[in-house]
């Protein structure tokens, strides 16, 4: 929500910097970030059926996307714009369905829609799968994919499903405790993780080759009993110590806290 400029009123970024084409976000008025927010960086959000309107069309809503950031657009413009945002697999006439009326997948293609509309050169894509069977999941990553590869926009997709992720994202972030622990491309965190944390994550993912190697931890203890010996060096995930970057198990050194990521 910090990228988005969307914060609650209790909540404040103290320190760091949010750069984007060479200009800190964080120092953005509301004004300011009206004219970015949607038209360049734009959001996929989680909960498809709660990012859309209940009592407006899906086609209005879509089209309000773009009017709002192009005032003057002609009547035809907004017409050809329609045409390439929409879903191909959702029917023009459909367009004109309340969200109720849509299913799953129909929900998340529209709200991708409205998240294009604009043509961003940024979307954040947060969890826009979730809620979705494995086959509508499918075929909502390859049209991101297609999207991305198409338009070259730029895409951070936050996601907690490693399958997902590998078959997404080219540069990885692994978070850990509210802060970035290890950072790499796909190949280097896959075959190569540094962090504790990192290979815990991987070890944890099931797959044909690792079932014989599973391991069931103890579960005598609570786990903000946990000590950093018993968790390779981590903190504890249920009392993380603010600020605190764990420490690599076998080397004992610790990585730095990012200052900053450059978008």
């Amino acid at each position: 929500m910090a990228l988005m400029g969307l914060l609650p009123e209790n909540a404040e970024i103290l320190e760091g910097q949010m750069r984007f084409q060479a200009r800190d976000l964080v120092s953005l008025t509301e004004s300011q970030w009206q004219k970015i927010r949607g038209a360049k960086i734009a959001m996929i959000f989680q909960a498809a059926m709660n990012a859309l309107n209940p009592v407006l069309p899906v086609g209005d809503q879509i089209k309000e996307a773009i009017v709002t950031h192009q005032p003057d657009i002609s009547d035809t413009d907004l017409t050809d714009r329609m045409k390439v945002v929409r879903p191909g697999d959702i029917p023009v006439e459909r367009m004109n369905n309340y969200p109720h009326e849509y299913s799953g997948g129909m929900k998340q293609r529209a709200v991708i829609a409205m998240a294009l509309a604009c043509d961003p050169a940024l979307i954040i894509a947060d969890e826009p799968t979730t809620a979705l069977d494995v086959i509508v999941q499918d075929q909502i990553l390859k049209e991101i994919k297609t999207v991305q590869q198409t338009t070259r926009t730029g895409l951070i997709f936050i996601s907690h499903d490693i399958a997902v992720v590998a078959s997404v994202c080219e540069k990885i972030c692994v978070m850990y405790a509210g802060q970035i622990v290890e950072t790499g491309t796909r190949k280097e965190v896959f075959t190569s993780p540094r962090h504790p944390y990192t290979r815990m994550l991987l070890s944890s993912y099931l797959s044909l080759d690792n079932l014989n190697d599973i391991k069931v931890p103890d579960m005598k203890e609570s786990p903000d009993q946990m000590t950093d010996t018993k968790n390779a060096g981590l903190p504890s995930p249920v009392r993380p110590v603010p600020m605190a970057v764990p420490a690599d198990s076998q080397t004992g050194s610790t990585y730095p806290h990012p200052q900053g990521i450059l978008l």
